[in-house]
């Protein structure tokens, strides 16, 4: 009750995070995780790997994009995919550039990706639940058609 008691007082005073933070910095903090979404999105989709064998756990200072064109030395789709959606997207680009280094908060780990791909998980099956309580059948059942191979 008493943290209850806090959060009002510090919402009369407007000192929230988000009123603290100007609305623009807010809006570009949305358009870079909205994006990363969007990534994690389209390889969930496609059923495609996140992650390679040698997968560093974020993107290093030196592999945003820049005016050169060296090859990324960067493996795994998720990473590439960011990588040249900040290439293609000058303002994911600057959004990502103007990240405090000493913050180094970039959402490009993998355990952000694993989050991301159980919120997406989530998603899916509150969407599954709602259509299923939604139908006018109200039972269902799952059925499984098994081949047996030679050796059974």
């Amino acid at each position: 009750m008493l943290k209850w008691a806090e959060l009002k007082h510090v919402m009369s005073l407007g000192k929230t995070v988000d009123m603290q933070l100007c609305s623009e910095q807010l809006i570009r903090d949305h358009y870079y995780v909205k994006s990363i979404a969007e990534v994690a999105i389209f390889l969930a989709v496609n059923e495609l790997a996140f992650r390679g064998d040698t997968d560093t756990e974020h993107l290093a200072d030196d592999a945003h994009p820049t005016n050169t064109d060296e090859p990324c030395s960067i493996d795994g789709l998720f990473l590439r995919l960011f990588e040249y959606s900040m290439k293609e997207d000058e303002k994911l680009k600057n959004t990502a550039m103007s990240v405090p280094k000493k913050r180094k908060v970039q959402y490009t780990s993998p355990e952000i990706q694993n989050e991301i791909i159980a919120t997406l998980a989530g998603i899916v099956q509150d969407n599954i639940v709602d259509q299923l309580k939604k139908s006018d059948i109200g039972l269902f059942c799952l059925k499984c058609d098994e081949t047996h191979d030679a050796q059974h």
